[in-house]
């Protein structure tokens, strides 16, 4: 699904795009988790193509191979972080009620671990090359 935004700022490499109105709201965007609303507008970060400048209006598109990976990432390593530190607790603590509870802070803290990684190392979006130069001032 091809979206089209208006570029706000390119540094280092990085091009932070404001997406235009679509009618839709951000429940069904597949980019949500990668997406920051400042002062409720829709703020993607992507890489920048070579040429591109604030007020360059793009067309991108969400790259669901990085969606699927995220959910992999996502369900597995705090699954695996879960049951191995609930074997090790139950092992370090016997008959303790720290053991569920410990596990438990583990997997949560795994998982924002994922998903801040994935928020700010990955680019859930990529400019199209036919991009249109008409840049708004």
């Amino acid at each position: 699904m091809t979206e089209k935004g208006v570029v706000i700022s390119v540094e280092n490499g990085t091009a932070l795009v404001e997406p235009a109105l679509s009618g839709g709201d951000c429940h069904s965007c597949p980019s949500k988790m990668f997406c920051s609303a400042k002062s409720g507008k829709r703020i993607i970060r992507m890489k920048a193509i070579a040429g591109l400048k604030k007020g360059d209006e793009v067309e991108f598109e969400n790259d669901s191979s990085v969606l699927i990976k995220f959910a992999v990432f996502a369900f597995f390593i705090p699954t695996v972080v879960l049951i191995v530190s609930l074997f090790a607790a139950s092992r370090l603590l016997p008959d303790s009620f720290l053991s569920p509870l410990i596990s438990g802070i583990l997997c949560f803290a795994s998982f924002l671990l994922i998903k801040i990684v994935f928020k700010s190392k990955v680019y859930a979006a990529r400019i199209s090359d036919s991009r249109s130069d008409t840049a708004k001032d």
